[in-house]
């Protein structure tokens, strides 16, 4: 019964990978939003670099499993550059992405705002074990495309502000734009396309400061529509104490089954570590052992992040 659902996934994940991308959603956004949106890349005003490996539903065979590095940092009081590495294995289906991603920042008085766009080039293929597997048609003109490998660019844009060090905000579209840049399968029906305002990720939430406790609460919302993959609306809450040295938090998912994970994590000096566990509430999660992520963050720089408990006063951009 596992290997007949993990060979949907596998065939409808081919599906995806040739006609739409779907974005992967890693659950630690609430703490790296650069994971969702490139706008965010060098907005803290320092270098970072984050390691992420994400297991989900653990427990099935062949189920999905991301590794993702990402650096970024700012350079001068505008530029953000930024790079990122994603390896993702679903079954028999391999996906490797590198890309690059730039952000401008521009500022007023309370408001700090920042433009990203972000490039990727990716490539789609099949491991050695899909070509035997029992469950796969002979001469099948799907696996064939994908055995030999899908080259593919894609180009998202975002935006990201925060006010006051109080409010922020933001919105991205990943895969905005896209294309092959290998010579498709003339067997193969295969249409170029865009994604223009049909893929979105949408992002609002406050800071909480509590000086006298050096802590702070992050409320959040995060609704994201993206190619094959449900509608789902995530309700988080981050607590930052002792100075970002404990962070703890917990979010419930709508849409997609619904959901719900929580977040433990700890900072040391310039060294952050986090960790997290989901559960759906569909049915199969009996089968399954939920969806772990794990990452470390390393900091450099000599500002200060922009998430720290006193309020930060932006200077307007005539003042720089």
């Amino acid at each position: 019964m596992r290997n007949y659902l993990l060979y949907i996934v596998v065939v409808l994940g081919l599906h995806s990978s040739i006609f739409g991308q779907q974005t992967p959603m890693l659950n630690h956004y609430t703490l790296m939003p650069v994971f969702i949106n490139p706008a965010y890349t060098g907005f803290e005003g320092t270098h970072n670099v984050f390691i992420n490996h994400q297991s989900r539903w653990a427990g099935f065979e062949g189920a999905p499993r991301n590794f993702t590095m990402n650096y970024n940092g700012a350079f001068g009081k505008s530029i953000g550059l930024g790079g990122q590495i994603t390896s993702e294995t679903i079954g028999a289906q391999q996906n490797i992405a590198a890309g690059f991603a730039y952000a401008y920042r521009f500022y007023t008085e309370d408001l700090k705002m920042s433009i990203g766009l972000s490039t990727d080039i990716r490539n789609h293929s099949l491991r050695a074990s899909a070509l035997t597997n029992p469950l796969l048609q002979p001469g099948d003109l799907l696996v064939q495309e994908m055995a030999d490998g899908v080259l593919r660019f894609d180009a998202g844009l975002g935006f990201f502000g925060m006010y006051q060090d109080k409010f922020f905000f933001g919105a991205s579209m990943p895969s905005m734009l896209h294309a092959r840049l290998d010579e498709a399968s003339p067997d193969v029906a295969y249409t170029p396309d865009n994604n223009f305002f049909r893929q979105f990720i949408f992002q609002v939430g406050g800071i909480l400061h509590f000086d006298d406790m050096q802590s702070k609460l992050m409320p959040s919302l995060v609704a994201r529509s993206l190619l094959n993959a449900p509608f789902a609306v995530d309700l988080n809450l981050i607590g930052s104490f002792i100075q970002d040295q404990l962070f703890a938090g917990a979010t419930y998912r709508l849409g997609g089954g619904n959901g719900m994970g929580i977040l433990v994590g700890a900072g040391f000096e310039k060294f952050n570590l986090y960790y997290s566990y989901d559960v759906s509430f569909l049915g199969f999660q009996q089968y399954s052992n939920g969806t772990h992520e794990v990452s470390i963050g390393l900091v450099f720089g000599k500002e200060k992040r922009q998430f720290q408990p006193k309020t930060t006063q932006y200077k307007s951009i005539d003042e720089f």
